[in-house]
C-alpha cells in the first residue's frame, strides 16, 4: 500500500492513501486531492496507477508538476520522493504518518467558480525553493484607537466587526451597532457583508449587499480603514 502526505510549509496538512484508482489532483471539489490555491490549476496533475506502479503526471497545468526539484510531465514515483505544485510539497510513502503526529486535517474546500489560475514563473530551483517554503497568509490590517496599525489573521469562517462584546475588532460610539460588517470565508475566496448601520464604503462607495474580497481589497466600516490581504507569507 501507499500513501501521499500533504504539506504546506511546515505543517502536515493531509494524509491520502492510494489506491489502483490513483489520485487527480486540483483546485476543485471533483478532485481527489483538493489544493485550494488561485496557483494550482482545477485539474493540475495526476497520480496514475499502471502495471503495479505510480506515475506523476501533469495534466497541462499553468504552472507545472515539479520531482524532487526537476520540472516533468510524466515520472515513475519512488518512496521518499517529493512532488511539489505551487507551495504545496506532496510526499510519496510507503506508510501512513506516525501515530501521535498531525495528519488529515480539515482545509477550506475550493471555491468552484474561482478565478483563474495565476500564473507563476519559476525558472530556477532558488525559486521553487522560496516557493515551498511559503504558505498562504489570510489578515486583516487597521488602526486601533490609539492610531497604531493592527494586524489580525484570520483563522476563523466569520470575523465580526462592531460594537459587540464577540467582535473580533471594536467600533466605538453611542450608536454603533453590535454589528456592522462580518467577513465571511465561502470555499476559497471571503467576502465582506454589511449590515444596514455599518456605513460601509468598498472602492468609494457605500455599499449594501455583499462583496468579494481579493489580497490588498481597502475598506470602511463606520470610519475605520481596513485592508485585507490573502496572499503567499513566508514560514517561519
Amino acid at each position: 500500500m501507499s500513501y501521499v502526505r500533504i504539506y504546506c510549509g511546515n505543517d502536515l496538512r493531509k494524509q491520502f492513501e492510494l489506491g489502483e484508482n490513483g489520485a487527480t489532483i486540483g483546485r476543485t471539489d471533483d478532485n481527489v486531492i483538493v489544493l485550494a490555491d488561485e496557483g494550482i490549476s482545477r485539474q493540475h496533475a495526476a497520480i496514475e496507477h499502471q502495471n503495479g506502479e505510480y506515475f506523476i503526471v501533469d495534466l497541462g497545468s499553468s504552472n507545472g508538476v515539479f520531482l524532487n526539484n526537476e520540472k516533468v510531465e510524466k515520472a515513475k514515483l519512488k518512496y521518499w520522493d517529493e512532488i511539489q505544485i505551487h507551495n504545496f510539497v506532496i510526499k510519496f510513502m510507503a506508510k501512513p504518518v506516525l501515530a501521535g503526529t498531525k495528519g488529515d486535517i480539515d482545509e477550506p474546500t475550493a471555491d468552484l467558480e474561482s478565478d483563474k489560475t495565476k500564473f507563476f514563473n519559476v525558472t530556477d530551483e532558488k525559486q521553487l525553493d522560496e516557493l515551498r517554503n511559503k504558505t498562504k497568509e489570510c489578515f486583516l490590517t487597521y488602526k486601533g484607537p490609539s492610531g497604531k496599525l493592527r494586524k489580525l489573521i484570520i483563522k476563523k469562517p466569520r470575523i465580526i466587526i462592531g460594537k459587540s462584546n464577540q467582535a473580533d475588532i471594536k467600533i466605538t460610539g453611542w450608536f454603533a451597532p453590535s454589528i456592522a460588517a462580518t467577513i465571511e470565508r465561502h470555499g476559497s475566496s471571503y467576502e465582506l457583508v454589511p449590515t444596514e448601520r455599518g456605513k460601509v464604503i468598498f472602492q468609494n462607495q457605500r455599499v449594501s449587499k455583499s462583496v468579494k474580497l481579493i489580497d490588498d481589497s481597502g475598506f470602511i466600516v463606520r470610519d475605520i480603514e481596513l485592508k485585507f490581504f490573502n496572499r503567499l507569507t513566508k514560514t517561519s
